[in-house]
C-alpha cells in the first residue's frame, strides 16, 4: 500500500461511499470540492444529513473521524454540532469533495473527506 492510501484510509476508511446505490455513478467529472463551511453545511442539510463521528473513535474531549449521518439506521455515527465539526475539519485540514447530482438528475449523496494539500 502506498503512503496516501495509508493516510487516506485513516481519514476515510474504506467506506468511501455514502450510499452504495451512487457506487456506480459517483465518481466523474461532476465532483467539486470546497472548505467553505458554509457551503457544506448547505449541501449537507439539502440531502437531510447531519454533521456526525464515528462514535467508537472518540476520545475524552476529542472529537474523532468525521462523517455525515442521512439517517438514524446509522446507529455507529454520534451527531455532533456544527461548530464542532469546523474546529475539527480545520483541526484536520481536510477538504469536502462532494457530488450534486447523480447522472439521472437525482441529488447525490456521495461525498468523501480528504486532506486539504493546497
Amino acid at each position: 500500500m502506498s503512503k496516501i492510501f495509508k493516510r487516506s484510509n485513516i481519514l476515510n476508511p474504506p467506506r468511501l461511499f455514502s450510499n452504495p446505490k451512487n457506487m456506480a455513478t459517483a465518481p466523474d467529472s461532476s465532483l467539486k470540492e470546497s472548505t467553505d463551511m458554509s457551503a457544506i453545511k448547505q449541501w449537507v442539510e439539502a440531502r437531510g444529513g447531519t454533521p456526525a463521528t464515528v462514535a467508537r473513535t472518540n476520545k475524552p474531549n476529542e472529537i474523532g473521524i468525521l462523517r455525515i449521518k442521512f439517517t438514524d439506521e446509522q446507529v455507529d455515527l454520534k451527531e455532533i454540532t456544527w461548530e464542532d465539526f469546523e474546529k475539527k475539519f480545520k483541526e484536520a485540514g481536510l477538504k469536502f469533495i462532494y457530488q450534486e447530482e447523480l447522472k439521472n438528475g437525482n441529488l447525490s449523496r456521495f461525498f468523501k473527506f480528504v486532506k486539504n494539500r493546497d
